[in-house]
């Protein structure tokens, strides 16, 4: 089974989650109190990877919190939401999936403040949020969408249904998440060679992750409203 390890520099203690985690898309909360991080889930006797849980770390040796949604984590910059996009399946035959979405939930009261849907297509498994959760992308290959606009990097004002831009992805890889700076107006994007390195969060907690090795700059075209 695999594990993931979390490493605090300050005091040297090493913690290894209780369940198995898949350390690929993890992320810590600004504070640093908690960490969110995919898992599997049974549902109806069906085992389900991808499914994000939260471990509080006060307290490393209580289970960790099950919120319920999957996808990929992100917390807010104040820690009171935690967002996911993307979606899951079964990991045995007969796959099964689930339908993609991005969702941003208020960790205090456990409401869902918004839910983008994707009717069934494997949409929003490549994402950024922006640290006060106003702006999202997410990536689509819905093949409802015209083909100009598809496997295309969309723009979305949270709380809309609609997406208000899409990213002109030329020269930009779409195999792997996105990374943009605080202000959502630069992306780092990676070339074909990646390297892992130690990335650490802005105080001492150390993970692993896959990180970038070049940084391009994109852009994006407004969706104009249909004439009338």
């Amino acid at each position: 089974m695999d594990y993931g390890v979390v490493i605090d520099r300050q005091t040297g203690k090493t913690w290894k989650t209780t369940k198995r985690a898949q350390f690929g898309w993890m992320c810590f909360d600004e504070a640093e109190t908690m960490l969110a991080y995919r898992t599997d889930s049974i549902i109806n006797g069906v085992t389900f990877d991808g499914f994000v849980v939260i471990q509080p770390l006060a307290d490393t040796g209580i289970a960790p919190v099950n919120t319920g949604l999957y996808g990929f984590p992100a917390f807010s910059d104040d820690g009171s939401k935690l967002m996911t996009s993307g979606g899951t399946g079964s990991v045995s035959e007969p796959r099964v999936s689930l339908e993609s979405k991005a969702v941003v939930m208020d960790l205090a009261s456990r409401e869902i403040l918004w839910e983008l849907r994707s009717n069934g297509e494997p949409d929003f498994g490549l994402f950024a949020w922006s640290p006060d959760v106003k702006t999202y992308y997410g990536y689509r290959t819905s093949s409802w969408l015209p083909e100009n606009e598809r496997y295309r990097l969309y723009r979305w004002n949270v709380g809309d249904e609609k997406p208000n831009a899409i990213f002109d992805m030329a020269g930009a890889s779409y195999t792997h998440l996105q990374l943009f700076n605080n202000e959502m107006t630069e992306m780092f994007d990676a070339s074909f060679k990646r390297r892992f390195l130690p990335s650490t969060s802005r105080r001492h907690l150390l993970a692993l992750r896959v990180v970038q090795r070049h940084r391009n700059q994109t852009s994006s075209t407004p969706i104009q409203p249909p004439a009338p």
